[in-house]
């Protein structure tokens, strides 16, 4: 079995002078501006940043989600013109429809695969999660932490090239949200899969990241990329943790 992404692994995603703006009330409201970044193969990046500086919209963009926006995003060499298989997605909740199993949740981004090809790549990431008993549980039987591992299997079946995480832990209790830390880490290692993770947690980031994006607000602009040199398994008490920890928030300073 593979876990791979079906596309070359090789691929980067450039993101060039991107700017994003929304209308509000007939009102031009720039949400993004001036957005330069890269992404290397394999590469975990962590975004940071107050409330309302455009994390979220920029993975959207990310995603294809929007179209409309200013500048280039390119994977690859290729432009993103709307959503693929290659980029998935786990929001903050985890979006599961109430009325499928676990199996069928999973299935959903799988149409038109063969029927073989489905049942494999469900049993793969179910696995690759730790859910295995739970394929045939609805998504009110699932505590808020396995739903959530339910989701990022759905997103894992598509084999993307790109995995985003836009806050996916947020809503789970310390215990849960370490525990779930430690597998996203372990998948992406595993699969060796980009992953692209915004969240409001400094020290989540930094655990993480290959590098950590700071983005300061109105519009949302790149303040700072911090290289993430430390090895693994790192140790959150570490004197050279808690000078990156602390590099972080002294960015976050507006």
């Amino acid at each position: 079995m593979s876990l791979t992404a079906d596309t070359d692994a090789t691929r980067g995603l450039r993101i060039r002078n991107v700017g994003k703006t929304y209308r509000i009330e007939g009102r031009p409201l720039p949400v993004l501006q001036n957005i330069h970044l890269d992404i290397g193969p394999g590469e975990f990046v962590g975004i940071v940043g107050a409330s309302g500086c455009g994390k979220s919209t920029l993975l959207r963009l990310i995603i294809g989600l929007e179209a409309d926006y200013e500048g280039e995003i390119a994977l690859g060499g290729d432009p993103i013109g709307g959503p693929s298989r290659e980029r998935g997605i786990v929001f903050q909740d985890h979006r599961l429809f109430p009325w499928l199993t676990v199996t069928d949740n999973i299935a959903l981004g799988l149409e038109g695969l063969a029927a073989a090809e489905v049942r494999e790549r469900i049993a793969e990431n179910i696995e690759l999660v730790g859910l295995q008993g739970f394929e045939n549980a609805y998504p009110h039987q699932l505590s808020g932490g396995m739903a959530q591992r339910a989701a990022i299997a759905r997103a894992l079946a598509m084999r993307p090239q790109i995995l985003v995480l836009d806050e996916p832990l947020g809503a789970l209790d310390s215990l849960t949200r370490v525990r779930l830390q430690n597998e996203l880490f372990r998948i992406g290692r595993q699969s060796r899969m980009t992953m692209v993770l915004v969240t409001h947690d400094v020290e989540e980031a930094v655990y993480r990241s290959d590098k950590v994006v700071v983005m300061e607000p109105r519009p949302g602009r790149i303040k700072a990329t911090i290289p993430v040199h430390l090895d693994h398994p790192r140790q959150r008490g570490s004197a050279e943790f808690v000078n990156l920890r602390e590099r972080v928030y002294e960015a976050l300073q507006y």
